[in-house]
């Protein structure tokens, strides 16, 4: 993305299409990620 601003010209387009496109792995890992930190520390502690 940082490509599309650095010219003269933006293209928006592109840029909202990127944007959105990228929505929902931003979603879901927001959503997960307490999940995925249980499961990594989980796995790390020796006895359990």
């Amino acid at each position: 993305m940082s490509n599309f601003l650095a010219t003269d010209d933006t293209p928006w387009n592109l840029l909202v299409a990127v944007s959105v496109y990228s929505l929902p792995p931003v979603c879901l890992y927001y959503r997960s990620r307490r999940y995925l930190t249980a499961g990594l520390v989980s796995g790390s502690v020796a006895g359990t």
